[in-house]
């Protein structure tokens, strides 16, 4: 269910609440301060991801590009004209050089208005997303085993409920 969401971060954000919320109605919650500080991560989780989102999916408006790249446009072809009485011969290198900045630099604002996404420069939210699972499965293995060196009674089945509470074993991906 996890892989095929399409927004990982929040469905792992209501599946750790809804999980965390049955552990605390079954009285199984023995530290009180630690479920609090869990909840407060996951909130501040659920925050942090809908503000990635809105970043993700403001789109900047196609009038204002357009405007921007003709401006540049015109400036680049002007430029030669306004070098050319102070620099003679060397017009043409210093203005292909202005040039090719200038282009990258409008490459890197695109880049900018969309920071998400799977392309190379792109940053990874999904890889955060998937460290994150990778974590707290950590932390439930940790548990179970914690239950089952403390000599709890029925250990190997409290491991069974965890996962089971869990929604069942990871796929091994």
């Amino acid at each position: 269910a996890l892989l095929a969401s399409p927004q990982r971060p929040l469905w792992l954000a209501q599946h750790l609440t809804s999980t965390m919320s049955r552990a605390y109605d079954k009285n199984q919650v023995k530290n009180v301060r630690l479920f609090v500080s869990i909840m407060a991560e996951i909130a501040a989780l659920v925050k942090t991801t809908q503000h990635l989102h809105r970043i993700q999916s403001l789109p900047e408006p196609w009038s204002y590009q357009r405007h921007m790249h003709f401006t540049t446009q015109v400036w680049l072809s002007i430029l030669p004209l306004a070098l050319l009485p102070s620099l003679h011969v060397a017009t043409p290198v210093l203005a292909t050089a202005i040039g090719f900045v200038v282009y990258k630099l409008d490459d890197i604002s695109l880049e900018l208005v969309n920071p998400f996404g799977l392309d190379r420069s792109d940053l990874g939210i999904c890889l955060s997303g998937d460290a994150l699972q990778q974590e707290t499965l950590a932390l439930v293995e940790a548990y179970a085993r914690q239950c089952d060196s403390a000599g709890i009674e029925n250990g190997g089945k409290v491991r069974e409920e965890l996962w089971e509470a869990w929604g069942g074993k990871p796929p091994n991906d």
